[in-house]
């Protein structure tokens, strides 16, 4: 499975979009900043996110440096994607 893709789309969905509505590959690709999500739409994002790595073990040892299973660990992975990846927030 591609976690990433898999991610992604539920980021699209998040906000409304269709996943082909963005195009994340590429060298000078700056989709995260082609839109916007309010600070409740992110928090249940990373929610969501976190709760994905906890209880997806192939998820967490993909994406995570040091996969254990505990939720301080996902939440931090969580906000560390929504801060690199995340949609701009509004104000």
């Amino acid at each position: 499975m591609n976690y990433i893709e898999y991610i992604i789309e539920h980021q699209c969905e998040a906000i409304g979009i269709p996943r082909d509505a963005i195009s994340p590959y590429g060298k000078e690709s700056t989709w995260y900043s082609d839109f916007s999500w309010t600070k409740e739409c992110e928090d249940g994002f990373v929610d969501w996110l976190a709760n994905e790595l906890y209880t997806n073990t192939g998820m967490r040892k993909a994406l995570m440096f040091c996969p254990r299973k505990t939720k301080r660990d996902t939440i931090d992975v969580a906000k560390s994607w929504c801060f690199m990846y995340g949609w701009r927030v509004e104000e």
